[in-house]
């Protein structure tokens, strides 16, 4: 990556892309970890 030659930004926005994704599929994932607990206990009650 190192040999790669970057301007200066482009590591910069591709750290805040990789955050956002990594934040968007955390909260995705407690999201629908939280529907199927719902769902889970819903239906066995």
């Amino acid at each position: 990556m190192s040999a790669e030659p970057g301007p200066g930004p482009a590591p910069i926005d591709v750290d805040a892309l990789l955050g956002r994704a990594r934040g968007g599929r955390l909260r995705r994932a407690v999201a629908v970890a939280r529907l199927a607990l719902r769902m889970a206990l819903h239906g066995k009650a």
